[in-house]
Protein backbone atom coordinates (compact mmCIF):
# COMPACT_ATOMS: atom_id res chain seq x y z
CA UNK A 1 0.00 0.00 0.00
CA UNK A 2 1.20 3.51 -0.43
CA UNK A 3 2.43 5.73 2.61
CA UNK A 4 -0.49 8.22 1.99
CA UNK A 5 -2.87 4.88 2.73
CA UNK A 6 -1.21 3.50 5.17
CA UNK A 7 -1.40 7.23 6.84
CA UNK A 8 -4.64 7.99 6.39
CA UNK A 9 -5.80 4.66 7.66
CA UNK A 10 -3.71 5.09 10.58
CA UNK A 11 -5.81 8.50 11.07
CA UNK A 12 -8.60 6.56 10.92
CA UNK A 13 -7.73 4.06 13.52
CA UNK A 14 -6.59 6.85 15.84
CA UNK A 15 -9.87 8.87 15.45
CA UNK A 16 -12.00 6.25 16.31
CA UNK A 17 -9.91 5.19 19.18
CA UNK A 18 -10.41 9.27 20.68
CA UNK A 19 -14.45 8.50 19.89
CA UNK A 20 -14.92 10.09 16.92
CA UNK A 21 -17.60 9.43 14.90
CA UNK A 22 -17.35 7.05 11.38
CA UNK A 23 -19.23 9.87 9.91
CA UNK A 24 -16.68 12.37 10.77
CA UNK A 25 -13.47 10.19 10.41
CA UNK A 26 -15.25 9.64 6.77
CA UNK A 27 -15.67 13.49 6.55
CA UNK A 28 -11.85 14.27 7.43
CA UNK A 29 -10.63 11.41 5.24
CA UNK A 30 -12.69 12.53 2.18
CA UNK A 31 -10.54 16.18 2.62
CA UNK A 32 -9.58 16.95 -1.04
CA UNK A 33 -6.34 18.72 0.11
CA UNK A 34 -3.97 18.32 3.06
CA UNK A 35 -4.87 22.38 4.04
CA UNK A 36 -8.49 21.88 4.11
CA UNK A 37 -8.26 17.96 5.99
CA UNK A 38 -6.03 20.86 8.24
CA UNK A 39 -8.59 23.20 9.23
CA UNK A 40 -11.58 20.61 9.84
CA UNK A 41 -8.86 18.59 11.83
CA UNK A 42 -7.85 21.41 14.32
CA UNK A 43 -11.98 22.30 14.43
CA UNK A 44 -12.75 19.12 15.10
CA UNK A 45 -10.10 17.95 17.78
CA UNK A 46 -10.81 21.59 19.44
CA UNK A 47 -14.30 20.59 19.61
CA UNK A 48 -13.38 17.44 21.14
CA UNK A 49 -10.90 19.30 24.05
CA UNK A 50 -14.14 21.02 24.92
CA UNK A 51 -15.57 18.14 25.68
CA UNK A 52 -13.54 16.61 26.97
CA UNK A 53 -12.79 19.40 29.99
CA UNK A 54 -16.61 19.67 30.03
CA UNK A 55 -16.70 15.73 31.29
CA UNK A 56 -13.72 16.03 33.14
CA UNK A 57 -15.30 18.90 35.54
CA UNK A 58 -18.56 17.09 35.90
CA UNK A 59 -16.45 13.95 36.66
CA UNK A 60 -14.44 15.29 39.49
CA UNK A 61 -17.83 17.02 40.71
CA UNK A 62 -19.11 13.72 41.26
CA UNK A 63 -15.96 12.35 42.52
CA UNK A 64 -15.89 15.16 45.04
CA UNK A 65 -20.00 14.51 45.97
CA UNK A 66 -19.10 10.63 46.44
CA UNK A 67 -15.96 11.18 48.37
CA UNK A 68 -18.05 13.79 50.73
CA UNK A 69 -20.97 11.17 51.14
CA UNK A 70 -18.48 8.39 51.80
CA UNK A 71 -16.43 10.56 54.68
CA UNK A 72 -19.92 11.24 56.09
CA UNK A 73 -20.93 7.49 56.22
CA UNK A 74 -17.27 6.23 57.14
CA UNK A 75 -17.65 8.90 60.42
CA UNK A 76 -20.80 7.18 62.03
CA UNK A 77 -20.09 4.58 64.36
CA UNK A 78 -20.19 1.24 63.52
CA UNK A 79 -23.89 0.22 64.68
CA UNK A 80 -25.47 3.37 63.50
CA UNK A 81 -29.51 3.10 62.68
CA UNK A 82 -30.79 3.49 59.16
CA UNK A 83 -32.23 6.56 59.72
CA UNK A 84 -28.90 7.80 61.04
CA UNK A 85 -26.94 6.33 57.71
CA UNK A 86 -29.44 7.22 55.42
CA UNK A 87 -29.37 11.70 57.12
CA UNK A 88 -25.38 11.20 56.90
CA UNK A 89 -25.53 10.38 53.31
CA UNK A 90 -27.93 13.21 52.50
CA UNK A 91 -25.97 15.55 54.69
CA UNK A 92 -27.38 15.28 57.69
CA UNK A 93 -30.78 17.40 56.83
CA UNK A 94 -34.32 16.77 55.95
CA UNK A 95 -34.34 19.10 52.30
CA UNK A 96 -37.51 20.32 53.00
CA UNK A 97 -36.14 21.54 56.56
CA UNK A 98 -33.67 23.02 55.04
CA UNK A 99 -35.92 24.84 52.36
CA UNK A 100 -37.73 26.17 55.43
CA UNK A 101 -34.16 27.31 56.85
CA UNK A 102 -33.12 29.48 54.02
CA UNK A 103 -36.55 30.90 53.69
CA UNK A 104 -36.74 31.91 57.57
CA UNK A 105 -33.37 33.15 57.19
CA UNK A 106 -33.75 35.03 54.34
CA UNK A 107 -37.36 36.77 55.71
CA UNK A 108 -35.41 37.97 58.41
CA UNK A 109 -32.01 39.62 56.87
CA UNK A 110 -32.71 43.46 56.78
Amino acid sequence: YPEASVQRARLAVRLRALGFSLAVVRELLSAPDGPRMRARLTAVLDQRVHEAMLQIAVLQGQHEEIEARLLAVFRLPADAGTDTVCRAFLGGADPAAEVRTVRTKSLTLP
